[in-house]
């Protein structure tokens, strides 16, 4: 906030004069009140981005909003945790902007191994008793136990079968989070384009939600 506001010209209001003195401390700032040349670079893709990629993120531990700039001649990512003040921005090679994006919401593979193509009929009842386990396991849990706690509160109102609740139960233990992604961009006319995805991350297995925006629309809800 109190780079963007010197780089745009503004006055620095008083509630952010503690901030600045960090950064003049850290060098950022010179004693003549300008910003260092090295800063330049991000500054230039803060104040005017090509595009706005925004990561909104629901998990155990907290909401979490990461995302990354593109500009002209650079790409920078913010990162922002629960219950911390400052962010982390770095720059992205433009090759690695797929796996940064993955790593800001922590997508990959478990050793879960999870049958594809499956088709479980549940009642929402049954499938809400198995997400509330989930919010009572504490997170220091032995390894295996939350599954055996997911399992035993899928099974008992008898509706699933065995090799059912074992399914649903690694599928609802891997639900580790919720996330949304959002990008924005110029359009014709300096008009605003956009697209956004909704992501439930299961694992080996994926919930995806629906895709809008200028991207062709994502098929219909699934696991796959």
């Amino acid at each position: 906030m109190v780079l963007m506001q010197m780089a745009t010209g503004e006055a620095v209001p008083d509630a952010l004069v503690a901030e600045r003195d960090e950064l003049c401390d850290c060098g950022l700032i010179d004693a003549n009140g300008l910003l260092a040349h090295v800063l330049m670079p991000l500054l230039d893709t803060l104040i005017d981005p090509a595009v706005v990629i925004s990561l909104e993120a629901a998990g155990r531990r907290g909401e979490l909003h990461h995302g990354v700039l593109v500009g002209q001649e650079y790409m920078v990512s913010h990162q922002g945790w629960p219950g911390e003040r400052e962010a982390e921005y770095s720059y992205v090679e433009p090759k690695m902007l797929v796996w940064a994006l993955a790593d800001m919401v922590n997508l990959k593979q478990s050793g879960a191994t999870v049958q594809t193509g499956a088709v479980i009929e549940a009642r929402v009842g049954t499938v809400e008793a198995g997400v509330r386990a989930v919010e009572g396991i504490v997170l220091s849990e032995v390894e295996g136990a939350e599954r055996d706690w997911i399992r035993r509160a899928l099974a008992a109102d008898g509706t699933l079968g065995e090799a059912q609740v074992v399914l649903l139960a690694d599928l609802i233990a891997e639900l580790r989070s919720s996330w949304r992604m959002t990008a924005a961009w110029r359009g014709h006319r300096n008009s605003r384009v956009g697209w956004r995805e909704a992501v439930s991350p299961c694992g080996t297995a994926a919930l995806w939600g629906t895709g809008t925006g200028n991207r062709p629309p994502s098929r219909s809800s699934r696991a796959r």
